[in-house]
């Protein structure tokens, strides 16, 4: 399994994806330092330090929930790749299992990448405190970003084209703006809570992991011919 995952990840970190995962971080990372007013006088800094952490908190908290989503949701959507395994003989099911796991496995590495930028840049700064709550969120967007991803996955799937990444991170930032009331959404919710709702617990999130994991695996079976 351990060289299958290797496989997998040695298509996706092609040198195409490196480029577009690393401006992806490098753009972050200069959000990051320009939230921080690292270059601000220590005293103003000391002066203002509650209001600078605040900002700071609000700004990249909600940036990474959304650079996580689309990176998420640009791993998972790599389903060309079939071919390739083919000729080694691999059967579906631990082709799938092991495709998702290796793009699970970059989502959290990528995810720790973001917070450990985020916790040294606020360093950087005089005025910064790591509070739980924090860390917690980057573990619940981590979490909600996968569960994107695999939806992405199924849409690719669907749609038979990688490009249809693009539509669920659409989606889903058009449905962050959208409030409950109207019918069809509360319809399309049940289906999709993760697009409406910012508060679904641990459970929820996980199960809808699992669901939508289950739904890839015979939408793979089904749609591709290897």
């Amino acid at each position: 399994m351990i060289k299958l995952l290797r496989l997998h990840l040695g298509y996706l970190l092609s040198r195409n994806n490196i480029i577009v995962l690393s401006l992806i971080i490098l753009f972050y990372g200069c959000v990051c330092l320009f939230e921080s007013k690292f270059y601000i006088s220590n005293n103003e800094q000391f002066l203002y330090s509650n209001q600078y952490q605040v900002s700071y908190d609000h700004t990249i908290i909600m940036i990474s929930k959304i650079i996580l989503a689309l990176i998420s949701c640009y791993v998972f959507s790599n389903i060309k790749n079939n071919t390739y395994f083919m000729i080694l003989g691999i059967g579906k099911n631990r082709f799938y299992l092991s495709k998702i796991m290796t793009n699970i496995l970059v989502v959290i590495f990528i995810t720790i990448v973001m917070f450990l930028i985020y916790l040294g840049v606020g360093l950087l700064t005089r005025w910064f405190v790591l509070e739980f709550k924090s860390i917690k969120l980057f573990c619940q967007f981590m979490l909600q970003s996968t569960v994107l991803g695999l939806i992405s996955n199924n849409l690719c799937y669907l749609l038979k084209t990688n490009f249809a990444f693009i539509l669920t991170f659409f989606l889903y930032i058009v449905f962050e703006n959208i409030v409950n009331e109207n019918i069809i959404i509360q319809i399309i919710s049940i289906f999709f809570p993760i697009l409406f709702n910012n508060n679904l617990s641990f459970l929820t999130q996980t199960l809808s992991l699992v669901l939508y994991g289950l739904t890839g695996f015979c939408l793979f079976k089904r749609y591709e011919n290897y």
